[in-house]
């Protein structure tokens, strides 16, 4: 089964609530919808581990009217558009951010895009101070505490060669980052390459608004994550 873009807007909505619209819509490419349904994923898992929520545009307006949601991959200070990140705030623990398609620096200094990453704030804010058009600070992956790479696609496709994509990615991020591959569909070859590589990363297929007991299993994965982060 493959969820339909109202689907995956509507469990977006549901996230941001009522005072905030995203600036997806039924008509945008499903992967965007995606990612940004992953996003709404983190947020509630951040929820339920007593995390309170706010959103914040690139301008530093504080919970705006829109969510706007980069639909390409892009550098965390970019004005091309009133991107918009929520912060994630534990009591007595540095707030995070969360950001859909961002660019982050690996360990040998190569960027690469996270479809989703959750950082610290204090690293969000620094990139973006340090920034300029023309001479773009990214994130270090030592400061990412969660990145997941999403895939949306036809129930018949393959995602082999996405699943080693993603792993030659993750061995250039930081040990310290929580990485996630979690796609829509059911991909046998794909899932027995991961599998080999369950020690340092962590997936889940056939991810979909509809599909209770995966989006359980990612939202309790998330959650492990975020434990260890209160924790810490």
């Amino acid at each position: 089964m493959v969820a339909s873009n109202v689907d995956l807007l509507n469990e977006i909505s549901l996230q941001l609530g009522y005072a905030i619209n995203p600036s997806l819509t039924a008509t945008s490419d499903p992967s965007d919808l995606f990612e940004a349904y992953l996003l709404s994923l983190v947020l509630r898992a951040a929820e339920r581990e007593g995390a309170g929520i706010s959103y914040e545009d690139i301008y530093g307006s504080i919970n705006p009217t829109t969510f706007v949601f980069r639909t390409s991959p892009g550098q965390i200070a970019s004005r091309r558009h009133p991107y918009t990140h929520a912060i994630i705030s534990f009591p007595d623990k540095p707030d995070l951010e969360a950001h859909v398609g961002v660019k982050v620096s690996g360990t040998s200094g190569v960027l690469h895009e996270c479809d989703v990453a959750v950082l610290s704030r204090e690293e969000a804010r620094q990139c973006r101070y340090r920034s300029s058009p023309g001479y773009w600070v990214a994130p270090r992956s030592s400061e990412i505490l969660l990145a997941i790479e999403c895939k949306f696609y036809a129930p018949s496709s393959s995602l082999l060669g996405e699943a080693r994509s993603f792993i030659g990615l993750v061995s250039d991020l930081s040990s310290k980052t929580d990485r996630y591959f979690i796609f829509n569909i059911s991909s046998d070859s794909a899932e027995r390459l991961l599998e080999k590589k369950s020690k340092t990363l962590k997936w889940v297929g056939e991810v979909f608004p509809a599909s209770n007991i995966e989006v359980e299993r990612v939202l309790n994965l998330f959650q492990t994550t975020f434990r260890g982060y209160k924790k810490s």
